[in-house]
């Protein structure tokens, strides 16, 4: 007896110590690809050896990916990390199961309504009978005329008095019963419609944990997910009174990994967690000259050996060439990619031990001739590709024919990488995502940036200080990293040969200690929508330009004054032809501005054709291969000024120029 009672109280320590836990989604660092997401979950731990279950988790784990830590009180050690996949009939059985107690209850509520309609029909019954034989005791007393009204009308009162009683319960059991029914056959549909569901599937995360005291800890799973990422996009409202831009930095997001993110620490991160960690290896290039063909049927009189053999897990089949010298053979095949089946160019195809090889040629074909006969491990690899080897026998005066397809490496940063069967351990938790506060970069612009950033020198990271939620909707979300006020100086440009506009374009340092990202950027001017483009990476104290529009008050036109055309010589004379523009600005703006104007005299493409400034004569050693002009005014309050532009093209009259106006 003792000893089941010993066995009894081992056997609940021992289920006390499985613990499928209650976890969250507390925070996710955001890649342009992937995400980071970490759950947290608060455990009783009990002294010594404990298994904790994250449960119905996203199948879109990584599962080289997970990173478990643990803080609590005394010493926690993790022992051991796994990640299982799961299906859903587990919870599907439990489910029918709840859902087959609800109909078992319904069904009982039934049985009690339908006897309670048996007792009211035995009633309806007796009243009949009873109905009967009154009218058997009237019809004596009719007979022997001794009846009397009173004697009538209690009966009667008394038989329609119950069996409206009986026949109001009749029908408030059957509305019971219909009602019930009714539920059970909603259930059922419900259990039925469940059965012919897809199979669906989840991940758990299963971690053994011993700690030296029993002791309330944190226990918190971070893995790398697929289907999700973020991009910059901006909006920039300048306001020209004041000159300045308030720039309004966001981040996009979307994710479908098939876990909402409610109310999380959301991170934006430009690093790549796929970049490759270490020095790419160079392979030996190999050069040879081009083997003599061969065909698979018939060579030289030679057969083709069907007979296919496995060789380290793939398919190869001998061909007789008896091109080949005596006492070697040949190994020739294609190298693809094991996820596309697409050829790969260049791939190196080496016997370990030796200096022969090959590279695989435009159609990903690899061939290696005069081999002598024996058993070689051949190493197949390719950069950015997991290498394979395989060990081979090589007959005499046989090619050996075997296509080998190689898998992509997947490498993850250092930081993120800890495998399912030994986990990295993170006792204390030190390694908190929050970077540089405002305060230790004594940034005190207004408003206030409202994420912490920390610029690496290969990654920029954003840690945003509000709780955000992301659905699994594969739907773009805006999320705010930064509001920034900067000065903006304003420049005016015109170009009035071929538009007799002004354009305004706005200039503001980037003062940020981290880059302005590229991405779409819409522009405001005094709250008015006048341009979506796309800006390009801005890096810390560079100069952010925005193409504002054109600004209507200040006017610039060309106007042709005269153009003629003079002939010299009778013979194997020259035309010139000669233009005189002006060039018309008016500034009718309040206040001063400087305005740039560009023009350009035509190029000549034939030492025939000759062009000469006349009109402005200091511009002509400025010119550059473009043969641009430019002019740099500052033009007061509701000033005008005129700028004159003349300039001649002489050509023989013997040939005919095109392109002039």
């Amino acid at each position: 007896m003792k000893k089941y009672f010993l066995f009894l109280i081992l056997s609940a320590v021992s289920l006390a110590q499985l613990k499928p836990v209650e976890s969250k989604v507390i925070e996710a660092t955001v890649f342009k690809d992937r995400a980071m997401v970490t759950r947290s979950a608060d455990v009783n731990l009990q002294r010594d050896e404990n298994t904790i279950i994250f449960s119905e988790l996203t199948t879109d784990i990584k599962d080289e990916s997970v990173r478990i830590s643990a803080a609590g009180n005394g010493e926690i050690k993790i022992l051991d990390v796994k990640v299982e996949r799961k299906f859903t009939t587990e919870i599907r059985k439990e489910s029918s199961n709840e859902l087959q107690k609800k109909i078992d209850a319904l069904r009982s509520e039934m049985l009690i309504a339908s006897d309670q309609i048996a007792i009211y029909d035995s009633k309806k019954q007796f009243i009949e009978s009873l109905k009967a034989e009154s009218v058997k005791y009237a019809n004596q007393k009719i007979l022997s005329s001794t009846n009397s009204t009173k004697e009538w009308n209690d009966i009667l009162s008394f038989v329609d008095k119950n069996l409206k009683e009986i026949y109001s319960g009749i029908r408030e059991q059957a509305a019971k019963r219909t009602k019930l029914d009714e539920e059970i056959k909603a259930i059922q549909l419900t259990m039925n419609q469940s059965k012919d569901i897809e199979q669906k599937n989840y991940k758990e995360i299963i971690v053994k944990i011993s700690t030296s005291q029993n002791t309330k800890a944190e226990i918190q799973a971070s893995y790398i997910v697929n289907n999700a990422s973020w991009y910059p996009v901006y909006d920039a409202r300048v306001d020209s009174k004041s000159k300045q831009v308030e720039l309004d930095f966001f981040g996009m997001v979307h994710q479908s990994t098939g876990e909402d993110w409610k109310d999380i620490k959301l991170t934006f991160s430009t690093a790549d967690p796929l970049s490759v960690k270490s020095l790419p290896k160079l392979d030996p290039w190999f050069v040879d000259v081009a083997p003599l063909p061969y065909n698979n049927n018939y060579i030289r009189g030679g057969r083709s050996d069907e007979t296919v053999v496995q060789v380290g897990g793939y398919s190869a089949t001998y061909d007789q060439n008896f091109g080949l010298p005596k006492g070697m053979g040949a190994i020739t095949g294609y190298v693809t990619d094991a996820a596309t089946g697409e050829q790969l160019i260049g791939a190196n195809v080496v016997i370990n031990g030796t200096s022969t090889g090959s590279a695989t040629d435009i159609n990903g074909k690899y061939y290696i001739p005069n081999v002598r006969v024996g058993n070689y491990n051949i190493q197949y690899s390719y950069i950015g590709y997991n290498r394979t080897n395989i060990n081979i026998d090589i007959k005499e005066k046989h090619v050996t024919n075997l296509n080998v397809p190689l898998t992509q490496s997947d490498f993850l940063v250092g930081e993120v990488v800890v495998t399912s069967e030994r986990p990295l351990v993170q006792k204390d938790m030190t390694s908190s995502m929050r970077v540089i506060s405002d305060d230790e970069t004594g940034y005190t612009g207004e408003p206030p940036i409202f994420s912490d950033v920390k610029a690496k020198d290969i990654s920029t990271t954003f840690v945003i200080n509000t709780k955000n939620t992301i659905p699994s909707d594969n739907s773009n979300h805006k999320v705010t990293i930064a509001i920034d006020n900067l000065p903006i100086d304003f420049s005016y440009t015109s170009i009035p040969k071929i538009l007799p506009k002004v354009y305004v374009k706005g200039k503001a340092a980037n003062k940020n200690d981290y880059p302005l990202l590229e991405g779409e950027i819409n522009i405001f001017v005094d709250n008015d929508f006048v341009n979506r483009t796309f800006l390009n990476t801005i890096v810390p104290t560079d100069t952010l330009e925005l193409a504002l529009g054109i600004d209507e008050s200040i006017k610039c036109e060309k106007i042709l004054k005269n153009k003629f055309v003079e002939t010299k010589g009778l013979f194997n004379g020259s035309k010139m032809i000669t233009y005189d523009y002006e060039i018309k600005i008016t500034n009718n703006r309040k206040t001063a501005e400087d305005i740039s104007v560009y023009d350009q005299l035509p190029i000549t493409r034939n030492e025939k054709i000759k062009t000469e400034l006349l009109i402005p004569k200091d511009l002509e050693e400025k010119l550059n291969d473009k043969k641009e002009l430019k002019w740099d005014l500052k033009l007061n309050a509701g000033e005008s000024k005129i700028i004159p532009l003349k300039f001649t093209v002489e050509f023989p009259n013997n040939i005919s120029v095109y392109g002039l106006e």
